[in-house]
């Protein structure tokens, strides 16, 4: 992704993306950039790639995400289809310049 994107992301002060496609769940940090991947939603699911330094959390389970967006941070959870909590994280917002 960072090949593709270069600093995009770094430049545009984003705080989260969110993708889907691959069927699992994981979460990577790099560059104060949180990077969650959620496609557990009920297609089989598929093994990730070798862990990167930057992984934080990696599940291969149906699960679901539900975000708390609040103005300075939002409450993230994942949860697998039995109710069990996966993981729980905040996401701050990043500062944003002044006129832009």
């Amino acid at each position: 992704m960072q090949a593709r994107l270069g600093t995009v992301f770094q430049d545009h002060k984003v705080s989260a993306v969110f993708t889907g496609h691959d069927h699992h769940y994981h979460r990577a940090v790099a560059g104060g950039i949180q990077f969650v991947t959620t496609g557990g939603g009920g297609a089989g699911l598929y093994d990730t790639d070798a862990p990167q330094p930057e992984t934080v959390k990696y599940a291969k389970v149906h699960h679901y995400v539900c975000v708390d967006l609040g103005p300075e941070r939002a409450r993230c959870r994942a949860t697998d289809v039995d109710g069990n909590t996966i993981e729980e994280f905040e996401v701050l917002a990043r500062a944003v310049s002044a006129g832009k």
